[in-house]
C-alpha cells in the first residue's frame, strides 16, 4: 500500500487539476441535461420498484423499507458509469427477493476525455519502473470521484423523481430510507421519505 499512496502523490497536482477541469465540464453538462437525467433515474427507480411490486405478489418481499443505490466493483473494471439501485424490504441486505435495476449516469461525462495517458507519462517521469496493475489502480480511485459527483445529483434529483414515481399497488412502510455505498457492504442513508396517504 505504500507504494500506491507514494505513486498517488506524485501525481495528485495533475489529477486534482484534472478533477477541477473534469468538474467543470460535468456541472455544464448537468445543467444542459436535468431533465434526462431525472427521467433516467425516475425510470430505473419505477422499474426496480415494479419489480418489487411482482415480488409482493407473490408474497416474497415484505413492504418497502430500504432503495439503495450502490457501486458495483464490475462497473469500476468496466469504467462503466452506473449505480445498481436494489428495493429492499425491512430485512434490508439480507431480503433475497431480489427487485433491481441500473441508473446509468455516463450522460454527466460525455464531454470528458478519459485518457489517462497524461497522467501515465507524468510518472513515468518520475518512477522508473511503473507497472500497469499500479496506473489502473490510480485510475480507479480516480474514477470514484465521478461516483462521488453523481452521488450529489442522486441526493438533489430522488425527492424530485419521487413525486412523479407511480406506487399504486405498492406496499411500503410509512419511512422510506434511500442508502448508498458499495454493493452488498456498509451503506449511508441519504434521505428519508414518508410516503402521502
Amino acid at each position: 500500500m505504500e507504494r500506491m499512496e507514494e505513486l498517488a502523490s506524485l501525481v495528485s497536482e495533475p489529477l486534482q487539476q484534472r478533477f477541477l477541469t473534469d468538474l467543470d465540464q460535468i456541472v455544464l453538462c448537468m445543467k444542459d441535461n436535468i431533465e434526462l437525467l431525472s427521467d433516467g433515474l425516475l425510470n430505473a427507480l419505477q422499474e426496480a420498484v415494479d419489480e418489487a411490486a411482482c415480488m409482493q405478489s407473490a408474497e416474497k418481499k415484505g413492504a418497502i423499507a430500504y432503495i439503495s443505490f450502490s457501486l458495483l466493483q464490475s462497473n469500476l473494471l468496466l469504467e462503466k458509469y452506473a449505480f445498481r439501485i436494489d428495493v429492499y424490504d425491512e430485512r434490508f441486505l439480507i431480503d433475497d427477493s431480489e427487485a433491481a435495476s441500473e441508473w446509468d449516469f455516463s450522460l454527466l461525462l460525455q464531454n470528458l476525455d478519459t485518457n489517462f495517458d497524461v497522467i501515465a507519462s507524468t510518472l513515468r517521469q518520475s518512477v522508473i519502473r511503473v507497472q500497469e496493475y499500479e496506473l489502473w489502480e490510480l485510475k480507479k480511485a480516480y474514477q470514484l470521484n465521478y461516483y462521488a459527483t453523481a452521488t450529489g445529483l442522486l441526493q438533489g434529483l430522488v425527492p424530485l423523481c419521487l413525486d412523479r414515481l407511480s406506487l399504486d399497488g405498492i406496499d411500503t412502510m410509512p419511512e422510506v430510507q434511500f442508502t448508498v455505498g458499495p454493493y452488498m457492504e456498509k451503506q449511508l442513508s441519504f434521505y428519508q421519505w414518508r410516503r402521502e396517504t
